[in-house]
């Protein structure tokens, strides 16, 4: 999937207000992010699906 930076930072936000994942800010050059899963990968998609 093609996306421009503003819009992933969005789905980022998005994902980080929902409680999917931990956004970090990192010091440094570029104001790097890491991004934490909070949840299992396949309990989530298991979830999602019904």
């Amino acid at each position: 999937m093609k996306c421009g930076y503003s819009k992933f930072h969005r789905c980022l936000e998005m994902l980080d207000t929902v409680r999917l994942v931990d956004v970090t800010h990192v010091q440094g050059k570029g104001g790097k992010k890491v991004v934490t899963l909070r949840y299992d990968v396949e309990r989530v998609a298991e979830v999602c699906e019904g």
